[in-house]
Parts: structure tokens; C-alpha cells; sequence
């Protein structure tokens, strides 16, 4: 006949919970950031943290077999697990044996594991009553809760099978944490070093190793989709993203920093690409502005001429094409310059100067200056004139009659305005 052990129910929420269907965020065992009800959640430290704190993300126990889940300071599921009872043991080595309390067969013999036990030992010393067929329905804590206080007999009687890895092992007890400033809110660790750990705008603490876990799981081949920017690990956080120094400076995992350098690249690249992509089709459109405004101002000044040295443009001149005839000359005030106003150009046969294409070139900006036979214009007026006059300044007036030869008088048509050009 199979028997059970009864162990007492383990409350699931605590009596102060209006609510058992709020939910809490935790980072389970794969990385993920899940938001589960606390009804499936062991009342435990990490769960009445979380009551004092409902924005911070409470991290799973990452040890399968966790020896005190009710003190971890760790989110546990509550799950019903299968296991199976205490092996044979004796009378010697275990002492007083646990006592059992039957109950109803709540699964077939044939579904135990009494084959995987080893035999029992040869001395014949008294066996538990059906003990090899034990076959127990209860929750994983009070299991390990129950099994913990017979690890050393178990362990002494060469009976301890080796699917039952909690009783081998010893874990430290995890201590509560004496400063919450110093402390990670995801895997409850107190770092001394205040600098493996940060802290975004809404005071939730990350360290190095819990940032770098959350970059190797949601960034790498693209799992989750982001903008670029590394923000704080904690669900529903609206604090500012990390810059790329504190990222540097926090993680210390190689392959993070290559996940994360790698994600940055692409999503800079991408923006960048958008951004030039809105830049050409409005240049496209004003460039065919530009274009038609070329020909606009070539129609309307056909005449213009641009320099052959910096192309600058467009050049009007008038009178005749002796250029060096006037240049320099002073009248009414002004100085008659006939030189390229960017890079000082000078020929005096008009032919020199070329078409202007139509495209208007300012003159800002440093521009390689002509250096040719022609110098710059001399303020001297005694060495003006041996520019334009060359039988001496005494010969030179300004009467009407030399100002109808030099220029072009508002009688003449167009005709022989354009036959002097």
C-alpha cells in the first residue's frame, strides 16, 4: 500500500493582499521581463519587497534547487512538483525516523520510481514501512523544506539517489541586504564598490552584471526591437537612456560591449541613412529651382561675362572693349575697376573673359589671388595713368567729346551695341 506525507499548506499571498491578481514584474531564469500574479509567487523576502516597492523588477532564484525558498531573497514560483520519498536508511544511521502520515493512493503503483533507488543495504536492518514506493504530491518548498533536515543521514546511508542534488550540496543562507543604495534591485547583491552599480533618475539600482545579461539577451541578432538607446532595466522606468561612456564604464563583458556597439552601429547607420534620404529629395527639388533660375538669368543678362581664373560671375560690361582704356579711372567720385572683384583678374581684350554659365558666385571665402603682368590698382593717380594713357597724363581730359568715344551713347541702337561686344 503507498502512503503520503502531509505537509502543511504554505499560504501563497499574505493576509494584507486585497489583490491577488496584481501584477508583479520579475526577470525570470531565460532573461525575459514577464509581469506575473503574485498569487503564483512564494511569499518570501523578494515578494515583500516588491510590496514596499511595486515600480522595481524582482529577479527569479537562478538556483534550481534552492535549499529555503520561503528566506530567499529571490522570487520563486509556486509549482506543483512530483517527487518521490525518503530512500531505505537505517535504524543506526538515521536515528529516529521521520514519522508519516498515511493517506489515501494517489498514484498507480506502476508510476513510481522505486527501480532507480539503489539497493538496500545488506546488514537487514528494518526498513520504513513501503518506503521504496513512496510517492508523494506536494509543492517544491515543503519538499526541500522537508528533506533538508535529513540531509546528513541520507547522505551517510549511501542512499541519497543522484536526481536529489539538494542534498549534496550546501548553499550559503543569503543574508539581507543592510544598504539598499549599495544594492542591485534585480539580483538583490550588495556590491561595496559603488561604481559597478547604476543608478537611473527614478533611483533603481543595476549592476554591471544584470546590465550586461539584459544586453546579451534582448539586443543580440535583433530580439527586441529598440531605438539604439540602452535604457534602465526596470519595467514601465521612464528614465533618461544611458550615454555610450556610461555603458563603457559599467559593463565589463566583452561580448555585451560588442552586442551593444554592434546594435548602436545599425541604428545609427539606419538614422543616418533616413535623415540623408529627406536631405536629397529636397535638394532634388531645389537644384531643378536652381536649374531654371540658371536659364532665367542667362536669357536676361545674354551679355555677362565671368572670370577665367574663379569663375566668378556675372561681370556686366559696357563701353568699349578696350578694358585697360578706363580702368583706374576716377569720375564723379568713383574708380572705374575692371578687374575681377574676387581674385584681382585683369585683361584688357574683353575676349579674354569668358560666358557666364548663370550660376551667381559670392565672394565670401578666401579665393587664390590672379597674379598676372597687371597689378592691382595704385591709389598714385601719376601711375594710373600709364594704363590708360600712354603719351602722359597731360594729355588726358574729360571733356564730352572723349566721354561720347569712350562710352556708348543712350542714341545708339542695339545693333551696333552688339557688334562691339
Amino acid at each position: 500500500m503507498l502512503t503520503a506525507t502531509h505537509i502543511p499548506h504554505i499560504p501563497r499571498i499574505a493576509p494584507h493582499d486585497h489583490n491577488a491578481s496584481s501584477l508583479a514584474a520579475v526577470w525570470k531564469r531565460d532573461g525575459s521581463v514577464q509581469r506575473v500574479a503574485i498569487a503564483e509567487l512564494l511569499d518570501n523576502p523578494a515578494l515583500q519587497r516588491w510590496r514596499e516597492q511595486p515600480s522595481i523588477t524582482i529577479r527569479e532564484c537562478i538556483q534550481a534547487s534552492c535549499p529555503d525558498p520561503a528566506s530567499c531573497r529571490f522570487a520563486h514560483f509556486i509549482a506543483t512538483t512530483y517527487v518521490m520519498g525518503p530512500p531505505p536508511v537505517s535504524a543506526e544511521t538515521s536515528g529516529h525516523a521521520p514519522t508519516f502520515t498515511t493517506s489515501t493512493q494517489s498514484v498507480p503503483f506502476h508510476h513510481t520510481f522505486h527501480h532507480v533507488l539503489p539497493p538496500p543495504p545488506a546488514s537487514g536492518a528494518p526498513l520504513l514501512p513501503s518506503a521504496s514506493t513512496l510517492f508523494h504530491q506536494l509543492p517544491l518548498e515543503a519538499f526541500l523544506r522537508h528533506h533538508a533536515a535529513f540531509s546528513q543521514s541520507f547522505r551517510a546511508a549511501g542512499h541519497l539517489p543522484m536526481h536529489f542534488p539538494h542534498g549534496m550540496n550546501s548553499f550559503p543562507q543569503p543574508l539581507p541586504s543592510t544598504d539598499p543604495e549599495r544594492t542591485c534591485n534585480l539580483c538583490c547583491e550588495e556590491y561595496s564598490n559603488q561604481k559597478t552599480l547604476y543608478t537611473c533618475d527614478q533611483k533603481h539600482n543595476t549592476c554591471s552584471r544584470c546590465l550586461a545579461q539584459y544586453i546579451l539577451t534582448n539586443w543580440r541578432d535583433n530580439r527586441r526591437a529598440s531605438s539604439g538607446e540602452l535604457r534602465c532595466c526596470h519595467t514601465g522606468c521612464t528614465s533618461r537612456p544611458l550615454t555610450t561612456q556610461e555603458v563603457v564604464r559599467l559593463v565589463t563583458s566583452k561580448a555585451a560591449l560588442e552586442v551593444y556597439i554592434d546594435h548602436t552601429n545599425r541604428q545609427t547607420a539606419a538614422q543616418c541613412y533616413a535623415e540623408a534620404h529627406d536631405i536629397v529629395l529636397q535638394e532634388s527639388t531645389q537644384a531643378a529651382a536652381d536649374v531654371l533660375q540658371q536659364k532665367q538669368l542667362q536669357k536676361s543678362m545674354n551679355a555677362a561675362r565671368m572670370c577665367p581664373h574663379c569663375q566668378f560671375g556675372p561681370i556686366d560690361f559696357f563701353g568699349c572693349d578696350d578694358l585697360a582704356q578706363h580702368h583706374g579711372e576716377e569720375r564723379n567720385g568713383a574708380r572705374t575697376r575692371n578687374s575681377c572683384p574676387q581674385c584681382s583678374y585683369f585683361s584688357a581684350a574683353i575676349q579674354s573673359w569668358q560666358r557666364w554659365d548663370g550660376v551667381v558666385r559670392s565672394v565670401e571665402g578666401s579665393v587664390e589671388q590672379w597674379s598676372g603682368e597687371v597689378d592691382d590698382i595704385d591709389d598714385d593717380d601719376d601711375e594710373d595713368d600709364e594704363y590708360f594713357d600712354d603719351e602722359g597724363s597731360e594729355d588726358y581730359n574729360d571733356d564730352d567729346e572723349e566721354d561720347e568715344y569712350l562710352y556708348y551713347d543712350d542714341e545708339e541702337d542695339d545693333e551696333d551695341y552688339d557688334e562691339n561686344w
